[in-house]
């Protein structure tokens, strides 16, 4: 259909249009001569009141979330260590007395229903946590809560805590949860890895690192070795703090003798006739007894027939490693325990004994004495006297 305009109707949408035009040309003429003041006093007025805005906005930020933590909060205490001879930083540590985490209880006065804990690394204390414990423990809550506590006290907020003591820290890097990659064709093992390795490069001796079951995208046999090796390597080597959390149970007991690696486990009751099984949330010093899968299963609410079968195939499993255990033992003539030697602690006393002569076939040289970090050196000869100690004992 075509519109059909009388002379007058024409010659009024033509006024109107022109109108517009108008309006839209002088509407651009006075957004630019507007900008063009703004810009004027740009560095001058305009910034610095946003900055000082900003600064404000935090800052009632802070006090209001530090109003809203409850009691007991504090606020935290920075030091930062030198060495006086070198005068360089000496490695971070970090403690915190009844930590909670700030997301729950907010706003009211008493902390309620949830259960503080001590968290206290470097220092007096081994610089790594090996935490174990059944699922749903609360292993995890435990790790978000000492990375949220160090943001919270290197801000200038308070902390909710009893007491906060630590050194500043260079930066906090985390591996948690399962996520695959379908776009990149990346698999879960790959993202973990890739993410691991991110961590390897980047940590020093005043990172917190935060591991979460490295390696359960892999194989058992794999995911533990990669969890074994990556565990010696930042205890050792980068001397990092932080926390590896994981239900590789043989994975404590291939550390307990590193000086700088602490048994932690959370507490639970269990009860067998029920398969029930209470939480406690506290963490403890030593190893889990178990993952409890069968039990955490039960409270979700599989039948009692599938778990049944399951206990019965986890039984089987267990039998043929103790059997194989056993078969090694009477092979090498031994009455007690194999103390188990980690890979990377073997590979360290290699480079430290032999150093380069590992190279030149001059064996027993002990040149990789005088290449190693004495800190490395240290770690690596505590963690063999200990075991030779057991051994003797």
């Amino acid at each position: 259909y075509k519109r059909y305009y009388s002379d007058e109707v024409r010659a009024l949408a033509r006024s109107m249009a022109e109108a517009k035009e108008i309006h839209k040309t002088l509407e651009e003429d006075l957004k630019n001569r507007l900008c063009q003041k703004f810009d004027a006093h740009y560095n001058t007025i305009w910034m610095p009141t946003i900055q000082a805005i900003s600064n404000i906005d935090c800052l009632l930020a802070i006090t209001r979330t530090s109003e809203y933590l409850g009691a007991p909060s504090c606020r935290p205490t920075i030091v930062d260590e030198v060495d006086s001879k070198t005068n360089t930083q000496l490695n971070g540590f970090l403690k915190f007395k009844s930590l909670r985490h700030p997301c729950f209880n907010l706003g009211a006065t008493t902390a309620k229903d949830f259960i503080p804990n001590d968290i206290e690394l470097g220092k007096e204390q081994p610089r790594l946590g090996l935490l174990t414990g059944a699922n749903a423990a609360g292993k995890s809550t435990i790790l978000r809560m000492a990375c949220i506590a160090v943001i919270m006290a290197q801000m200038g907020c308070y902390v909710p805590c009893e007491s906060a003591v630590l050194t500043p820290i260079d930066r906090i890097m985390t591996r948690l949860g399962a996520n695959d990659n379908i776009m990149q064709g990346k698999s879960t093992f790959f993202v973990e890895l890739a993410e691991t390795k991110k961590i390897l490069d980047m940590a020093t001796n005043r990172s917190l690192l935060v591991v979460d079951e490295l390696g359960r995208g892999g194989s058992s046999s794999d995911g533990f070795a990669i969890a074994e090796s990556v565990l010696h390597h930042v205890a050792t080597h980068i001397q990092s703090l932080g926390f590896f959390a994981t239900h590789y149970g043989t994975l404590a007991s291939s550390f307990k003798h590193h000086p700088q690696v602490r048994p932690l486990k959370m507490s639970i009751l269990v009860d067998e006739a029920t398969r029930n099984v209470t939480f406690l949330y506290k963490m403890l010093e030593g190893q889990s007894e178990g993952s409890f899968g069968m039990h955490v299963a039960s409270m979700c609410g599989i039948s009692k027939e599938i778990i049944d079968n399951a206990q019965i195939a986890a039984d089987n499993l267990e039998h043929t490693s103790r059997l194989v255990k056993e078969r090694d033992l009477a092979a090498n003539n031994l009455n007690g325990e194999v103390v188990s030697v980690p890979g990377g602690l073997q590979s360290d006393f290699v480079r430290i004994a032999y150093g380069d002569g590992l190279k030149n076939t001059k064996l027993g040289s002990g040149e990789g004495v005088l290449n190693y970090d004495w800190n490395i050196k240290r770690n690596v000869l505590k963690s063999l006297f200990s075991i030779i100690d057991d051994l003797q004992s």
